[in-house]
């Protein structure tokens, strides 16, 4: 007997089945996205300007696993970083954001993350940077420029000088040797014993003043130099006001007449640092300033710029070919490429010696 029509309209349709290739393919992959399990670590430099950019690199690693956020989840990321990367600048150029993440097993879903900072000493920096370079870490030779202009002050017995951030010795004690009254001021306590090591296996008069340009606590004597020198040093600086504490210290600290000599990055003619070039220029030991930024040195300050010159230019005349390039990494830096990754000789600074005469009698 057949069954009524009515009970025949209502029996429901089979369901269509998805027969395409692709769709199935798809289908499959996000079954196996959500049985995938990762978990790991991402450690970015302490950048705020790079804020955006760092949680779209982690979204988009996150989304490639299978794990989108939801808007909620996106702006709540999104202050987190801005957060983290604020403090992290503020506490050291050397701060990292790491952040730490986990996309657990079903029935689970999204992502599990952490975010920490790290903000290691100078000391601690320097002890990574020493571990991961060929020694000589700051060369073999003096600059040649130092050297120089130690010379044409006069006699070296009457030259006193102050290295400042001595480091090693690199210039301090070769100018030990040439009879200059020679300090070494250096805040890092490894690199200060390491200093009185060398000078004392050389029998060098060299004195080492254990401490920082930038301290209140520092004390020099008035008058007391004829020419300080601060290489590599400037470029360590975070700020237009580290400068203007420095020089200000250097007018006690120098006899009239005496100089000034530093090598810092300068912004090329008609290039306007941003905040991202100058955050990143910090982290890079490359700190960026302009010429306006430095002025106030000749215009407050009882100064007058003696001359103005590429680094890279006069140490690369200058030194002898087989002590050429002085580092491994000098090329580089020198030429600002570590913050620009540009062909040699595009980046848009430049590392400069600047020497300013004491005025005054």
């Amino acid at each position: 007997m057949k069954p009524p029509l009515s009970i025949i309209k209502q029996r429901p349709r089979p369901a269509q089945r998805e027969t395409n290739p692709s769709v199935a393919r798809q289908a499959i992959h996000r079954v196996v996205d959500r049985r995938t399990l990762s978990r790991g670590e991402v450690d970015f430099p302490c950048v705020p300007a790079m804020g955006e950019r760092y949680t779209t690199q982690l979204l988009d690693m996150w989304r490639a696993l299978g794990r989108p956020f939801a808007p909620v989840e996106l702006e709540s990321l999104r202050q987190n970083v801005e957060r983290a990367l604020s403090t992290g600048y503020v506490a050291s150029p050397f701060a990292r954001m790491v952040v730490t993440y986990e996309a657990p097993p079903p029935p689970l879903a999204g992502v599990r993350y952490a975010i920490r900072l790290k903000e290691p000493t100078m000391e601690e920096h320097y002890a990574h940077w020493a571990a991961e370079r060929k020694p000589p870490l700051f060369g073999a030779h003096p600059d040649c420029k130092i050297i120089a202009v130690a010379a044409d002050l006069g006699d070296p017995t009457s030259v006193p000088v102050l290295d400042v951030g001595a480091g090693t010795g690199r210039n301090a004690i070769p100018l030990a040797r040439l009879g200059h009254p020679t300090d070494a001021l250096e805040p890092v306590s490894a690199l200060a014993q390491q200093l009185r090591s060398s000078a004392a296996a050389e029998q060098i008069p060299l004195r080492v003043i254990e401490g920082d340009v930038l301290s209140p606590e520092l004390s020099l004597a008035p008058r007391a130099y004829k020419l300080i020198v601060l290489a590599e040093v400037v470029s360590h600086f975070r700020s237009v006001q580290d400068v203007r504490v420095a020089f200000t210290r250097f007018v006690d600290a120098l006899a009239p007449g005496g100089i000034a000599l530093i090598n810092t990055f300068l912004a090329m003619e008609g290039y306007k640092p941003d905040a991202l070039a100058r955050q990143v220029s910090e982290t890079a030991w490359s700190c960026i300033f302009t010429r306006a930024d430095l002025a106030f040195i000749t215009e407050e300050l009882p100064f007058d710029r003696i001359f103005d010159e590429s680094v890279y230019e006069h140490e690369k005349r200058h030194l002898p070919a087989e002590a050429w390039p002085p580092t491994g990494w000098f090329v580089d830096w020198s030429q600002g490429r570590n913050v620009f990754d540009l062909p040699p000789g595009k980046a848009p600074i430049d590392l400069r010696w600047l020497a300013y005469r004491r005025r005054g009698s």
